[in-house]
């Protein structure tokens, strides 16, 4: 049976301007949506439908890898994804590969986020977003970030309050009775300099999403009324070349499936490598405390900040200020991975701003990290060793 949507100017135009296409409270969007509109575009499936989309995109748009793309709102999409609910189960492999969307599908497969860059916000990203998500076997969907759904009855009119976010990943957990609660990371690009991530927590009750308040204590008065999300705001530049110039994103907002344990990054307004940690008891994240993160080997978890992580071609370096303003060097052979014991460590390092250098001695030994330099070994005076950074450090 030959499938079709269209589109009506009045939704074009509600699109464009960013106003969220809203279905009414417990109620089905698919089913309550009028599908009347002016433009016809026919697909027998969807993924012929995705294939069109992708031509169109191409076409408009040209390459998002190589070209700078203006006012990318993608109406067609948008429209297919809130009026076809097996959209939910497709995954849009060559839109995403293409460079145009990308999607973010919870474990369990009913929850899912599309978001895309639409070229218009600068330094300050403005994405858009759709949203969707099953429940009871009805599958509902509407435009916008998930935070309008959690904060609508804050505004008196029910419009939509915030803006549109990257999606890094949703963590599936479980409460004691097998509900599923969803960890969304969302991320917000401020300026070229600064941005937001944070974790909202939300379920999916009688057709809504709604917020899911399971974090307990922890981070300052700002979350008390805020029992569902938790969040932090940091210098980009400074964590990108800190952390092995890009590196550390993948640290950010970590779950722990040993510890049941959530773990949200610190920031003055630097990311610090600690993060407070929530634990979760089945019913609540319960903050139990600061630390290092726990893909970091025991012996290396405590510290102040973290201040380098670079490669070389034989060793993963880690540099920490330690809590008393020394330093700790840290070194893996064959560049291991940090959940690994280190096989060098040494303390009471010190750090020279004018040379932008830093100095650790083990006995005759001393080592040397310039600052984006390389790492130099001598003894005595006599180079041992010096080694490059990685291109990619």
């Amino acid at each position: 049976m030959q499938m079709r949507y269209f589109i009506t100017s009045a939704l074009l135009c509600l699109m464009l301007c960013g106003c969220s296409l809203r279905r009414q409270k417990e109620s089905n969007y698919y089913e309550e949506e009028s599908k009347i509109f002016e433009e016809e575009i026919s697909y027998e499936s969807i993924e012929e439908a995705e294939q069109k989309i992708l031509d169109i995109f191409s076409s408009r748009y040209g390459d998002p890898h190589e070209d700078y793309i203006r006012e990318l709102y993608c109406p067609e999409l948008a429209t297919l994804i809130l009026n076809d609910p097996a959209t939910l189960d497709y995954p849009f492999e060559v839109l995403q590969e293409k460079g145009y969307i990308d999607v973010v599908t919870s474990d369990d497969g009913n929850l899912r986020i599309y978001y895309w860059d639409t070229g218009t916000g600068g330094t300050y990203i403005q994405w858009m977003n759709i949203c969707q998500y099953r429940c009871n076997g009805k599958v509902y969907a509407f435009h916008g970030p998930v935070s309008e759904m959690l904060t609508k009855d804050e505004e008196p009119d029910g419009e939509s309050v915030g803006d549109g976010c990257a999606v890094m990943k949703i963590i599936t957990i479980r409460k004691s009775d097998n509900t599923p609660i969803y960890l969304v990371h969302n991320y917000i690009r401020e300026s070229s300099n600064w941005g937001y991530g944070e974790i909202e927590a939300i379920e999916i009750k009688d057709g809504e999403l709604v917020a899911a308040p399971i974090f307990r204590g922890g981070l300052g008065e700002y979350y008390e009324d805020k029992q569902y999300s938790r969040g932090v705001e940091y210098t980009i530049a400074d964590w990108y070349f800190r952390a092995n110039r890009g590196e550390g994103w993948e640290w950010l907002f970590k779950y722990d499936t040993k510890s049941n344990s959530l773990y949200v990054p610190e920031a003055d307004p630097s990311l610090s490598d600690r993060y407070s940690i929530y634990r979760f008891d089945g019913e609540k994240l319960n903050f139990i405390g600061i630390d290092g993160g726990f893909w970091l080997h025991p012996t290396i978890r405590s510290f102040e900040s973290m201040e380098e992580v670079f490669e070389t071609k034989d060793y993963r370096v880690r540099i920490d200020k330690m809590t008393d303003g020394t330093f700790r060097y840290s070194a893996w052979n064959n560049r291991a991975t940090m959940d690994k014991a280190p096989d060098i460590i040494i303390y009471s390092g010190s750090y020279n701003q004018g040379e932008e250098r830093y100095y650790f001695k083990n006995g005759n030994v001393t080592y040397t990290i310039d600052s984006e330099g390389p790492l130099t070994v001598t003894r005595n005076g006599k180079k041992l060793l010096q080694q490059e950074r990685l291109k990619n450090s």
